[in-house]
């Protein structure tokens, strides 16, 4: 048999990736659970429905909402009010206050005095 050379393959340059018409769905979260201003934490379709009607998003919003709900409350930025999982009510965690630092109190070494 005769070994023909296979012609190399030119690596096609993809296109630099179009930014996306919206913010983060972090953001978005964290802003629709602010402005919805439930007691006792919003729920996940009342999120998605917020994020639907205020923002310029695609079809997959309700997938995309539940698991950034389920990162965000392991990664601590949400609080799991009710529920399990993606389902049940959530709250933005509140932010850990600063400790105060001590400043370091200059001490005064006392003398004895000897008589």
């Amino acid at each position: 048999m005769s070994e023909a050379a296979s012609p190399k393959k030119i690596a096609k340059k993809s296109a630099p990736k179009k930014p996306a018409d919206h913010a983060p769905y972090k953001a978005m979260i964290v802003d629709a659970i602010n402005s919805l201003k439930e007691r006792k934490g919003s729920s996940r379709q009342a999120i998605a429905k917020h994020v639907k009607a205020n923002n310029k998003v695609g079809d997959n919003v309700d997938s995309q909402v539940k698991i950034n709900l389920k990162r965000m409350v392991v990664a601590g930025e949400l609080v799991q009010v009710k529920g399990v999982g993606a389902s049940g009510s959530f709250r933005v965690a509140a932010k850990p206050k600063a400790a105060k630092k001590k400043s370091p109190v200059a001490t005064v070494k006392k003398v004895k005095k000897e008589s």
